[in-house]
């Protein structure tokens, strides 16, 4: 009776079962399955494998409704075939987002990992990426736009008139607008941390005039790029006679290395080309 009263707490029927079926007979046979059966229910084994026949009759669950765990969604990066979830954590068996480029590497055509997500190109080596098309900084994807030819400080209307890894975007000196020009992209590092990238050392962030948000890197704040180009390479008389018209962007050196070619003032090596050298009163870059 103890039996049936913690089997009736747990099963409402139970009480029925034991009132509708005897607990014994000539051969004892439905008093072993009765008791099977209250056993199976208060301890919650499966029974079925072992009296099919009686569970039937009784209408009792068998749990064939319940959860199966199939195990864990992957044991390796190669079982996460989705750009969003491409990395396996071991630890739960689970795909993920990527952390790293590695994380992506079974996806090839889909090698990078940007914001937890896989995807097609970069901007520092849209080149290689896209095969002379642009990748797009918004979702870095390869685009329809083919890459021009103009190289940092040129005067461009459009990107796609500058080569790969620049953009066109206006510039600015001295709050005076000056025009737009192709401006190398700051993801492949900036004059301040390439040496070949000097003197376009300061990294700004703009929109291009297609619309590319970004950072680029710059001229140093104490010229232009006329004011670079003309260095070295334009002789002169006077500081009127070097950089943009009008602007107080270049200097005329009369004494010392490279005097009487155009330069510009500085404020340490970084602001000149890597063959310059930032010297001379006031400083300038000179050879």
């Amino acid at each position: 009776m103890a039996i049936l009263s913690v089997v009736h707490a747990k099963k409402g029927r139970l009480a029925e079962l034991a009132e509708i079926r005897p607990l014994t007979d000539r051969n004892g046979v439905k008093l072993a399955l009765n008791m099977t059966v209250l056993a199976c229910l208060v301890f919650s084994l499966s029974c079925r494998d072992r009296h099919p026949r009686f569970l039937d009759e009784f209408d009792v669950d068998s749990g064939a409704d319940a959860q199966v765990d199939s195990g864990p969604e992957c044991v390796g990066n190669a079982g996460c075939m989705n750009a969003e979830a491409s990395r396996c954590e071991l630890d739960g068996g689970v795909c993920t987002e990527c952390i790293n480029d590695l994380d992506c590497v079974h996806l090839s055509a889909l090698p990078y990992c940007e914001s937890g997500q896989c995807v097609e190109c970069r901007i520092a080596t849209e080149a290689s990426d896209c095969g002379g098309t642009f990748c797009s900084e918004e979702d870095f994807s390869c685009t329809q736009v083919s890459t021009g030819s103009k190289d940092v400080c040129e005067s461009c209307t459009a990107d796609n008139q500058c080569s790969a890894g620049r953009r066109c975007v206006s510039f600015t000196f001295d709050s005076t607008p000056v025009g737009s020009f192709c401006f190398l992209h700051a993801s492949l590092g900036c004059g301040d941390t390439v040496t070949a990238h000097r003197p376009y050392r300061s990294k700004v962030s703009a929109t291009s005039v297609d619309g590319e948000i970004g950072d680029y890197c710059f001229p140093p704040t104490s010229t232009t790029c006329k004011g670079i180009s003309d260095t070295q390479s334009l002789s002169c008389a006077s500081n009127t006679s070097c950089g943009e018209s009008l602007l107080d962007d270049g200097y005329c050196p009369s004494a010392g290395s490279g005097a009487g070619f155009c330069s510009y003032e500085c404020g340490g090596n970084l602001d000149c080309a890597p063959t310059l050298n930032c010297a001379g009163t006031p400083l300038h870059c000179r050879p």
